[in-house]
């Protein structure tokens, strides 16, 4: 992460000490079974140290994580994943 002092939302400005910079992405489950995907997903990161949420959106094929960026990034999430044997893309096409 590259840090710019003149941005509010960098985790080093928080304008309390020790509150959750929460920030969001997408995760892509495609295939023939995206809810078996989104499940997976859901239980692999399950405890996550930094995560708030997991939100299946299934008819796009896709999860949204919310996690708090002073904690964790999404490179270190979806390494986790990917440590875990779950390979997804870092996106959805849609």
């Amino acid at each position: 992460m590259t840090h710019n002092p003149a941005d509010p939302q960098d985790p080093r400005h928080a304008f309390h000490a020790g509150q959750p910079v929460w920030e969001s992405f997408d995760l892509a489950v495609e295939g023939e079974r995206p809810t078996a995907h989104a499940h997976r997903v859901e239980k692999l990161l399950k405890g996550f140290h930094g995560i708030r949420n997991i939100a299946a959106h299934l008819t796009e094929e896709r999860v949204t994580i919310t996690y708090d960026a002073r904690i964790t990034n999404p490179a270190e999430i979806h390494e986790s994943l990917i440590e875990q044997g779950y390979h997804a893309a870092a996106h959805a096409d849609w």
